[in-house]
């Protein structure tokens, strides 16, 4: 059995303030504009949080991923466990962020995903699925419609 392991990697420029695109992976009001379905967040380092990814049809299968924020700088850095049910131990979510000339970089680094071919189906939806996220985050920072309920099939519930 081999403990090697592999990282999704995804990054993005957005054109908003550092602090408004750390409050969009922090502040649960925020969150819920372009990535959960529904958002707990106690954003600092220790504080709890559950993300709540409902999907469409009705019957369709609800994702639930929850513990301790590992890592919060104000800023910067956002760091959790991803528990996946049946994986383990669990991967990692680092989320950097700093200027850029064009905006502010946020970065999304998904780590700690085992190397083996059964978990390649898994690693590959959620690979794809930050690209689509962070899509989404600049469309929605952007003034634009948040896709999620057309191009992802989720179900939404954003604050008035």
């Amino acid at each position: 059995m081999t403990n090697e392991t592999r990282t999704s990697t995804q990054s993005i420029v957005l054109d908003a303030p550092i602090d408004r695109v750390f409050k969009a992976f922090t502040v649960a009001e925020e969150m819920v504009r372009w990535w959960p379905s529904r958002v707990e967040s106690d954003p600092q380092t220790g504080g709890h949080f559950k993300f709540t990814f409902e999907n469409n049809p009705a019957d369709a299968p609800v994702h639930v991923r929850e513990g301790d924020y590992l890592e919060v700088l104000p800023n910067a850095r956002i760091s959790y466990p991803w528990n996946i049910p049946g994986m383990e131990p669990a991967t990692q979510v680092t989320v950097e962020i700093r200027a850029d000339d064009a905006g502010t970089r946020a970065t999304v680094i998904h780590s700690g995903w085992p190397a083996a071919a059964e978990a390649d189906e898994v690693f590959q939806m959620h690979d794809k699925g930050w690209a689509a996220f962070l899509q989404n985050l600049k469309v929605v920072l952007a003034g634009g419609d948040d896709i999620r309920p057309t191009a992802m099939d989720m179900k939404t519930y954003v604050p008035a």
